[in-house]
C-alpha cells in the first residue's frame, strides 16, 4: 500500500517536473477550457470552467511576465469525471504590477498535458503595499500621512465619522514615490474616522483614526 502511494507521489511530481522544465514544440490547447482572469484591489482572480470533465488527475496554474518562460503558482485536483459544467478558481496574491500572462494545464490521468488559451491582466497599483502611514493615530491636532505611490496619481482623500458625516472630500496629485501631507484634526470632536484614500486606479485604502 504504502510503494503504491509513494509511486502515485512520484508519478505526479514528474509531471508536474515536466511541465515546469520542458516545454514540447506540440503542446495542444484544449478549447473546452473557458478561461478568464480579473483583478480584485492587489490580486487577480482566475477562473475556468468546462462543460464537461472526463480522466482529468488535476490542473497546473501558471503564469509569465513575457508569455514564453512559465512559472507555477500552484495546482488544484480535479473534481472528478462529470458530465455537467465544472468550475474552478484560483487568486494569485500580491501580484507585481503590470502585465501578466496565465494559461492553465489540464493534466490527464494518462500522463497527457492539454493547455487552455493565454490570457493577459494588466495589474494596476498605484499604491505601494503597506505603504500608508498615519501617525499619530490616536491624533490630538496635526496629523501625518505618508503614502508611497508606484506612480504618480491623482488621489482622492474622503474623511467621515462612523455613521458617514464627511469632513475632507478632495483630491490631490501626488507623485511617484514619498509624499507627506498634514491635516489639522483640532478642531474635530473626539471619535472615531474614518480615511479613505483611493488612486487612480480606484483602488481605495481605508484607515481608522481616533481623535482624543
Amino acid at each position: 500500500m504504502k510503494k503504491a502511494v509513494l509511486l502515485l507521489i512520484i508519478t505526479k511530481l514528474i509531471i508536474l517536473l515536466s511541465v515546469v522544465v520542458t516545454r514540447a514544440d506540440n503542446e495542444s490547447t484544449d478549447l473546452s477550457i473557458n478561461f478568464q482572469g480579473r483583478q480584485v484591489n492587489e490580486n487577480v482572480e482566475l477562473n475556468w470552467t468546462l462543460e464537461t470533465e472526463n480522466d482529468v488527475d488535476f490542473y497546473i496554474i501558471e503564469f509569465s511576465k513575457d508569455a514564453t518562460k512559465w512559472s507555477t503558482l500552484g495546482n488544484t485536483s480535479s473534481k472528478g469525471n462529470s458530465a455537467k459544467q465544472v468550475r474552478y478558481n484560483f487568486t494569485h496574491t500580491k501580484a507585481d504590477a503590470g502585465i501578466i500572462y496565465y494559461r492553465i494545464a489540464q493534466i490527464f490521468n494518462s500522463g497527457t498535458i492539454a493547455y487552455s488559451k493565454t490570457i493577459s491582466i494588466n495589474l494596476k497599483k498605484g499604491f505601494i503595499n503597506n505603504s500608508i502611514n498615519i501617525c499619530p493615530n490616536p491624533v490630538k491636532d496635526m496629523i501625518l500621512i505618508n503614502i508611497g505611490l508606484n506612480e504618480n496619481s491623482i488621489c482622492q482623500f474622503n474623511l467621515t465619522d462612523i455613521i458617514g458625516n464627511k469632513f475632507l472630500n478632495e483630491n490631490k496629485e501626488l507623485m511617484k514615490g514619498n509624499n507627506i501631507l498634514n491635516y489639522d484634526f483640532s478642531k474635530l470632536s473626539d471619535g472615531i474616522y474614518l480615511l479613505k484614500i483611493y488612486d487612480n486606479n480606484g483602488y481605495c485604502k481605508t484607515t481608522k483614526i481616533l481623535k482624543k
